[in-house]
């Protein structure tokens, strides 16, 4: 083709028909032109294809990603909530001056759970990294980057907001209260959709042992007078209230975000 055209400027030229040449000059010049727009916008074109391609496969991955964190915060949540509601009998214990039944120790159990989130950030990770202007939706970006910046680091286990509530009566639990070990004390209740009786047999590589639940006072009466104990408690409860307000709101920021992530993927 270059050849091609080589020989008909040669031609011209040869025959001086200078105004042909001038104007096939130009021609020549706008036929390059086009050509290399074409190709910069065959360029775009795949580059955008590339792009939208990416963006897919990265918000697919995302949105499995916050259906498993989704899966244990809903967990975690029940676990935190059957923590609350542990606190408050705990509390009218107190306040009541109950006199103290077996099935107090399984509340005694609650009071001390804790749960913590582990968020998943490798799409998220891979996100930042092609940077967050690959999503083109701005909704959906900007709730991610508030998602996995700033809730789920309150929620997760390295969140400087409380303490955790094992360590924090850790050491009181030890010199006041002593482990269930009553067979007859029967506990079940329904947890990640299984559903669970305290006391089991257990077996780890070939060795069985007996799980049992609850925590029982040393001196009930004793405790009801504790000073130190409601102390404990309320600050627990500012603790346990806090994460039960950010797990909260984190569950209902991240179905959020499934579902509008789920319509991205469907309309595209």
């Amino acid at each position: 083709m270059i050849k091609f055209f080589r020989q008909i400027r040669y031609n011209l030229m040869n025959e001086n028909k200078t105004g042909k040449y001038l104007k096939y000059a130009i021609g020549e010049i706008l036929l390059v032109m086009v050509g290399i727009l074409l190709a910069l916008q065959v360029s775009n074109w795949n580059a955008g294809r590339l792009k939208n391609k990416l963006e897919k496969i990265t918000l697919e991955h995302l949105k499995k990603d916050i259906r498993s964190m989704l899966n244990d915060l809903e967990g975690d949540y029940e676990v935190l909530k059957m923590g609350v509601k542990s606190h408050l009998r705990v509390v009218k214990y107190l306040e009541q001056d109950a006199t103290y039944n077996d099935t107090m120790c399984f509340d005694f159990h609650w009071l001390l759970r804790d749960e913590y989130m582990y968020p998943i950030t490798s799409s998220y990770d891979l996100l930042k990294k092609e940077g967050l202007g690959l999503v083109k939706n701005d909704t959906i970006r900007i709730y991610t980057q508030n998602a996995f910046e700033f809730v789920l680091p309150r929620i997760s286990k390295q969140n400087p907001f409380y303490p955790d509530l094992e360590e924090f009566f850790g050491d009181f639990y030890q010199e006041n209260f002593t482990t269930n070990t009553d067979s007859t004390l029967i506990y079940e209740y329904k947890m990640y959709d299984v559903d669970l009786k305290f006391p089991y047999r257990n077996s780890f590589e070939g060795d069985e042992f007996d799980v049992y639940l609850g925590y029982v006072p040393n001196d009930f009466e004793a405790l009801k007078k504790s000073t130190k104990f409601r102390v404990l408690l309320r600050q627990a409860f500012r603790y346990r209230s806090f994460k039960v307000g950010r797990y909260r709101t984190a569950i209902y920021m991240l179905e959020d975000l499934e579902k509008r992530i789920e319509k991205e993927l469907n309309e595209n």
